[in-house]
């Protein structure tokens, strides 16, 4: 059987390599037509496998689902909007605050335990994080009015992100809460939560946005990008919903949330982006805190 770090630090590569192909496409599309088109070969890619999905779940459990997604949609939304307006060295590695939401909502909600060790190492990943927010060398600079809409973007984000991951975690051990909860297989979760956060987000781009129109000018303009990043995204999601099934999501998290690390490293070198010194400072610090919080 393959460990649970093992699988979570594919998910990591996975999505690192998934980030760089929409972060090509963002620089000339509208976030929400974006997801949609995402969202949509994303479930495409699943749908030669529908006989491998349990379709025989309770109500219940597809209510969940649908909390899932509607969190989900919104941290997407709101996180791709940053990622869109700063460089992928700046952006991404802030979404580590994610882990802070589901750890806390871990030990309170689910039971899941820390240690002292765990404790430190969550402080070292926010502090490495918030340090990546610089773009002077006064502490406020992260704060400068031109960023705090994109930072409240982010901190939102951020907060809807945990809690749809902690639903994730929920769905895949049905006895986390003592609800009657049908416990998903990792397949199964992948394809229902694609299916319901594309039907949220095709919602969303025909009732805000430029709806179908929008939707073909990004395939028409970014078809390969897409193709590539839907794949990547994916394969990682499986893994990771694969190893969310046989550990705490506490753990689990964290160790995905190192994706942040090779897109710093990545972003610095093919966008030639700006202080990626400096921030590869920070995301050591936040590597030593993911330790930190799984050991």
């Amino acid at each position: 059987m393959i460990p649970w770090y093992a699988l979570a630090l594919s998910a990591a590569f996975l999505i690192s390599i998934e980030v760089i192909f929409e972060k090509k496409i963002l620089f000339r599309q509208h976030v929400s037509s974006f997801l949609t088109m995402l969202y949509a070969l994303l479930v495409a890619l699943v749908l030669p496998f529908i006989s491998q999905v349990n379709f025989d779940l309770s109500l219940l459990t597809y209510g969940v689902i649908v909390l899932d997604a509607f969190f989900g949609v919104l941290a997407l939304v709101l996180l791709y909007k940053a990622l869109r307006h700063l460089e992928v060295s700046n952006s991404i590695p802030m979404e580590n605050l994610s882990v802070l939401v589901v750890v806390l909502l871990g030990v309170f909600v689910l039971g899941e335990k820390l240690s002292g060790l765990n404790t430190i190492g969550i402080l070292c990943l926010l502090i490495g994080g918030f340090l990546l927010c610089f773009e002077r060398k006064d502490i406020w600079g992260a704060f400068h009015p031109k960023n705090r809409k994109i930072l409240g973007f982010v901190f939102m984000g951020n907060i809807f992100l945990g809690i749809s991951i902690v639903f994730d975690k929920v769905l895949m051990s049905s006895d986390e809460l003592g609800l009657p909860l049908t416990k998903m297989d990792p397949f199964s979760a992948l394809f229902l939560g694609r299916v319901f956060m594309f039907f949220g987000l095709l919602a969303l781009t025909f009732l805000v946005y430029g709806g179908f129109k929008d939707v073909k000018g990004i395939w028409k303009s970014s078809w390969a990008f897409l193709l590539f990043a839907a794949a990547f995204n994916n394969l990682g999601g499986f893994f990771y919903y694969w190893a969310v099934s046989v550990n705490y999501v506490a753990l689990v998290e964290p160790i995905v949330a190192m994706y942040t690390f090779f897109d710093v490293v990545l972003g610095g070198n093919v966008f030639h982006e700006h202080h990626v010194v400096k921030r590869l400072v920070a995301c050591a610090l936040m590597l030593v805190g993911v330790y930190l919080v799984v050991i």
